[in-house]
């Protein structure tokens, strides 16, 4: 089940996503969210499209992965809980930096970005 976010929505979201070339390196294209976090009519409108685009399925957990996903993720779950269905669980995923893990757990599970 998906929902389709209408061109309005979608320039709204896009127009507060800003392009930082060739950061962290030469060659890359990094997307600053800041602007999107900063505007709550852009930002509600990003998490109510995909609330709505996850709506039917039977969530028991949302996963996160690191700075971006902790603060989607969260919303996302906190979200798609509610009187008519079971609390959905947020799960934290870490990105391993230089091989180590933030906590010494066989149960945290590593990506690489770059």
């Amino acid at each position: 089940m998906s929902s389709t976010l209408k061109d309005e929505d979608k320039n709204l979201i896009l127009s507060h996503i800003r392009d930082v070339e060739d950061f962290p390196q030469p060659g890359i294209v990094f997307k600053d969210i800041t602007p999107l976090l900063g505007s709550t009519q852009a930002f509600n409108t990003l998490m109510d499209h995909l609330t709505e685009r996850y709506l039917g399925y039977e969530l028991d957990y949302i996963a996160g992965i690191d700075a971006r996903g902790f603060i989607f993720g969260s919303v996302l779950a906190d979200r798609s809980g509610g009187a008519d269905c079971v609390e959905v669980c947020f799960v934290i995923e870490l990105k391993f930096l230089n091989g180590r893990s933030l906590f010494k757990d066989d149960n945290i599970y590593s990506v690489l970005e770059y």
